[in-house]
């Protein structure tokens, strides 16, 4: 894909160690490891883009509390070569992302694929997109749905 979206609500019930919250992998080995994944790790959302040459590209919100549900949204566009991260409907991060094609291989949900870094939380309303919908889709879904989240 060109450009890929992946919308989620979620509450961490602890902050450490680091939690994938959702993901692709396309682990090719060594430098050649591929994937768009966003986590949690302390205060950290962290979304990560490993893009097959040993590079890779961080997006970050910080004040994540446990037992608390937020909403993210992860965009990436190689069109515009960013990767965006929105929290509760606002853009809290932008990088440059040049280098990676967006895939779906191997999408998995509240884990790595090691097994090694599994939420201790909740996960709700997960929504992969290709193509990107409105970045003001991000605003929308957390004004429609918050309410059934207490927040």
């Amino acid at each position: 894909f060109s450009e890929m979206a992946i919308e989620l609500w979620f509450r961490a019930d602890n902050l450490t160690p680091l939690q994938v919250l959702a993901g692709t992998y396309n682990f090719l080995g060594g430098l050649n490891n591929k994937g768009m994944s966003i986590g949690i790790q302390s205060d950290l959302i962290r979304s990560f883009l490993a893009i097959g040459t040993g590079g890779y590209q961080y997006v970050d919100w910080t004040g994540c509390s446990t037992g608390v549900w937020y909403h993210a949204m992860l965009f990436h566009s190689t069109v515009n070569s960013t990767l965006e991260i929105y929290g509760n409907g606002i853009l809290r991060d932008s990088k440059d992302a040049v280098g990676y094609t967006a895939t779906i291989a191997n999408f998995r949900m509240g884990e790595d694929p090691g097994g090694t870094a599994d939420l201790d939380g909740g996960i709700a309303f997960v929504r992969v997109y290709n193509p990107l919908p409105p970045v003001t889709i991000a605003l929308q879904h957390y004004n429609q749905e918050r309410r059934w989240f207490g927040v």
